[in-house]
């Protein structure tokens, strides 16, 4: 029985302490059973959709000194955290011990927040996943592996998905359903800024949507806003912050976003996105819909309200590169856990070096067709497009076949002489009719010379006066 089929397993987790502040039943030592160590503080969450299905315990170390090793008989290490130091310290014992490491993904890649996060480069720190240490990267989908392979982590990501979404799959489609003012969900990233310049961009774009909904807009917002964000924008009506996400998502018609995860999970609830970035940076997770400044709000508001088939079909293509969704994201975790763990242990058995593929999940899982590509909707004029009679359908495609296959049979009986002879009668005709075309003009000049030499000469030749 390999990973993917192996039943769910119940395990215990503990946060590991201190060997002297442990208890001395729940001390362990190197000879026991290999666990699964979890540097996680504060992070468990991230670890519940998959953990009961793998074959060893989770243990959750919220310490992150290296000496965790001296207590656990560790078979993979789990890292959520790539931007302190106490983990790389960690990463590094487990790299010195043979120890497989993975850095699981959670939320967006972001372009602000990638180079303008005064917590990394931009701040004088190190850049942010630039690059990983731990030998593999759980990622959400292609967008990441490309990004993240090409700031320094080649061989070292798999497309894995986000366990933590797959009650959302398989992806929605929702039509609107019409009458009443349509509801729009506005939201702002965890971080919605990064410098005073951006802090100002946001509010005014949050000001400006306030606006056009005061003023006869004809939609109703709800606002889901960072506590911080909805104490500086001061905005009237409710902020929905506390109220679950998946419950919101049920009651609106659109989502107006920041960059952010959020977009993903409205996505995947057949919902049109708008991206809102006054700022218009570069759009590391593309979308279907987006505002950059105030003159946008009505037209994209008024284009999200109808969710076009072409521009829903688009949204679906940036779903799919963004997030691997089409199965569940924990089998492929499981499967990837699994896999490592193994390759770790025959490694360490025969004293050899931890080498891992470039690539241990497979490459590529096609995208199913887009739920929303309507060609009807999209081409309403469309002769074709609107038939729904499919018996005189295949009536007319017989017909059609049998056509096609009678044009092709005369084409492949002329021999290639037929083409040649052809190609000379046009060029004959060709220069036939050029040639008719000059003699008219020819003829109109003989003409003219005639009657110029017939002119009388002048009486006074030389005009030397009158003759005798």
């Amino acid at each position: 029985m390999n990973a993917w089929t192996q039943p769910a397993k119940q395990v215990e987790t503990t946060s590991a302490m201190p060997a002297a502040a442990m208890p001395a039943a729940s001390k362990p030592a190197s000879s026991k059973q290999p666990v699964i160590l979890a540097l996680a503080r504060d992070q468990e969450r991230h670890l519940e959709p998959f953990r009961n299905r793998l074959s060893l315990p989770v243990v959750i170390d919220e310490r992150w000194r290296p000496d965790v090793f001296d207590h656990y008989d560790a078979a993979l290490v789990l890292v959520l955290s790539n931007d302190v130091w106490d983990s790389d310290v960690c990463l590094r014992e487990a790299r010195r011990r043979g120890i497989p490491s993975l850095f699981l993904m959670d939320g967006i890649l972001e372009f602000k927040h990638q180079w303008s996060d005064p917590k990394f480069a931009a701040g004088g720190g190190a850049p942010f996943l630039t690059p990983v240490l731990a030998d593999k990267i759980a990622c959400k989908g292609w967008n990441d592996a490309r990004r993240l392979e090409a700031w320094g982590n080649q061989g070292k990501c798999e497309i894995v998905g986000l366990p933590r979404l797959d009650p959302l799959l398989p992806p929605k489609r929702r039509p609107r359903e019409r009458g009443g003012r349509p509801r729009i969900l506005v939201a702002s990233a965890n971080t919605p800024w990064f410098d005073e310049n951006q802090r100002e961009s946001a509010l005014a774009a949050f000001h400006d949507l306030a606006s056009f909904a005061a003023t006869g807009g004809g939609v109703e917002l709800l606002w889901r806003l960072r506590r911080s964000v909805s104490r500086q924008a001061d905005l009237a009506g409710e902020n929905v912050d506390d109220q679950p996400l998946g419950k919101l998502l049920g009651q609106v018609d659109a989502v107006i976003t920041q960059p952010s995860t959020l977009q993903i999970e409205a996505m995947l609830s057949g919902l049109p996105v708008a991206v809102l970035d006054y700022e218009n940076t570069p759009a590391y997770l593309p979308s279907a819909w987006r505002i950059s400044a105030q003159s946008q709000i009505e037209p994209v508001i008024a284009s999200l309200m109808e969710a076009e088939p072409a521009r829903m079909s688009y949204q679906d293509e940036c779903l799919h590169n963004e997030l691997s969704c089409e199965s569940p994201a924990t089998t492929r975790m499981v499967w990837l856990i699994e896999t490592m763990i193994a390759r770790g242990s025959r490694a360490r058995r025969a004293g050899e070096t931890l080498k891992l593929p470039r690539r241990i999940l497979p490459n590529w899982a096609p995208a199913p067709p887009s739920p929303h590509l309507d060609l009807e909707r999209q081409y309403p004029n469309h002769p074709t497009f609107g038939d729904r009679d499919l018996l005189d359908m295949r009536r007319r495609l017989a017909m059609l076949d049998r056509e096609l296959a009678e044009a092709r049979r005369q084409l492949d009986q002329r021999s290639p002489g037929y083409w040649f002879r052809k190609a000379v009668l046009r060029t004959a005709r060709l220069f036939a009719s050029r040639g008719r075309s000059r003699a008219p003009a020819a003829g109109a000049a003989r003409g003219g010379m005639r009657a110029r030499s017939e002119v009388t000469a002048p009486p006074y030749a030389g005009g030397l006066g009158p003759s005798p």
